[in-house]
């Protein structure tokens, strides 16, 4: 990253680290061209200087979901191409299964989502609609229960990473495969990406199971998975962009990046204050957030993920085929997005949605943190409104104080299903 935009952009990364204390950061661009750079930068140990460093290990919390949607749709396509194929992701139906694809019903593999209060809904469930989150399942759904529906499935918009986990259960019991061997199969070796895993941190306090055996119970407990096809990916900067750029020049699979439901059906959001004209900019695709014009034409994709001290985004420019990621070591760490993504690529709305509905900072300024503190205020209390039952006004919402405590945001547990204001 040598050229005079590339400097300007590094000096206001350092200046933002400095001011934030974030203690580590690594980015990467992908040129229209296909060529590539990256950059990793951390705080020297005597706390006073930001240098740049060798290419490190993050955890991508939710930029995990985009590799696990490409997983999906690259193994439904090759069992469709090569049906006779064996080895590790060939499909091996149960009995009275004779396909699996995005409209195959999830009960099918997953029988025991018919026992929840109301199976025709859940009956419905497919892979096409978790991957572009039209479950009808709220996102603070209990992780070891049985799902409850606010609403049909495939009607509504409703970010959900624990429905992510039916599928990769569904798949795991699909391939009698594991979610890392499928992922290192499919995707980290045929793309080189040699420093990426699926697999979480080894941990003293957390011995976990066979997911082999564990698959073969659900609902089943995320935590005592080694892998989380919402979450748990850790990976550098350099392998996402391979990631990112064979997908964009993958046209089999550029059907991902199609609108598949507008977020004017997203009651989060609304009750943001994000307004209809606004949000029928803003769509879900499979796996990705997109980003349209005042045409309706689908321009970008985009993604965010924060759990525990990761942070990270990523932004993609489909018309030009260029990119920008970044991860940060930092609860803080989104206020980088406006500094790294906005020089490269346009996701002003994208960015305005990121913040406004899910309440993190974007961009440095003066008040930054005092007015992040209103905004997760402001979800907190929906989403509390949410759990007792009761959709809430917005202006109710704008009439509590600022001051009003938040969520604590150092959580660390890899089971992220739950809070947007701590996880994603």
């Amino acid at each position: 990253m040598g050229s005079a935009r590339e400097r300007t952009i590094k000096n206001q990364v350092v200046r933002v680290m400095r001011n934030v204390k974030i203690p580590d950061v690594s980015y990467g661009v992908l040129n229209s061209d296909g060529t590539s750079s990256t950059m990793t930068l951390g705080v020297t140990k005597n706390g006073r200087d930001v240098k740049e460093r060798p290419e490190s290990i993050f955890g991508v919390a939710s930029l995990s979901k985009p590799i696990f949607a490409y997983l999906v749709l690259k193994l439904i396509e090759e069992n469709q191409s090569n049906p006779d194929k064996i080895g590790v992701g060939k499909f091996i139906y149960p009995a009275g299964v004779t396909q699996f694809n995005l409209d195959t019903p999830l009960y099918q593999i997953l029988p025991e989502l018919a026992q929840c209060k109301d199976p025709a809904k859940a009956k419905a469930l497919t892979a096409r609609m978790v991957l572009s989150h039209q479950t009808g399942i709220l996102h603070s759904q209990a992780e070891n229960t049985l799902p409850e529906f606010y609403t049909e499935p495939g009607t509504e918009y409703e970010y959900n990473g624990l429905t992510y986990f039916y599928l990769q259960i569904a798949l795991d019991r699909l391939t009698h495969s594991t979610l890392q061997e499928l992922a290192k199969k499919h995707v980290f070796d045929p793309l080189v990406m040699s420093h990426s895993t699926f697999l979480k941190p080894i941990s003293r306090e957390v011995d976990y199971g066979d997911e082999k055996e564990l698959v073969k119970q659900f609902p089943a407990n995320p935590s005592q998975f080694p892998a989380i096809s919402a979450n748990s990916v850790r990976t550098t900067v350099s392998d996402y962009m391979r990631f990112i750029s064979h997908w964009i020049n993958e046209p089999k699979l550029a059907y991902a990046f199609e609108s598949r439901v507008s977020m004017t059906t997203d009651r989060w959001a609304k009750a943001m204050g994000l307004n209809n004209d606004f949000l029928e900019r803003i769509a879900s695709g499979l796996g990705w957030a997109l980003q349209k014009n005042s045409q309706g034409q689908v321009t970008h994709a985009f993604q965010w993920g924060d759990m525990g001290h990761w942070r990270a985004d990523i932004a993609i420019d489909l018309l030009n085929k260029k990119a920008i990621v970044f991860f940060a070591h930092s609860t803080d760490g989104h206020i980088l997005a406006h500094h790294i993504i906005s020089p490269y690529v346009d996701l002003n709305d994208g960015l305005k949605f990121i913040s406004e509905k899910l309440g993190f900072a974007v961009k440095f300024e003066e008040g930054w943190k005092e007015k992040e503190k209103e905004r997760f205020a402001k979800v907190d209390r929906y989403l509390k409104s949410r759990t007792n039952k009761e959709e809430v006004n917005p202006l109710s919402l704008e009439s509590k104080s600022a001051s009003e405590e938040t969520k604590e945001q150092n959580s660390s547990s890899l089971s992220i299903f739950i809070s947007p204001t701590s996880k994603s």
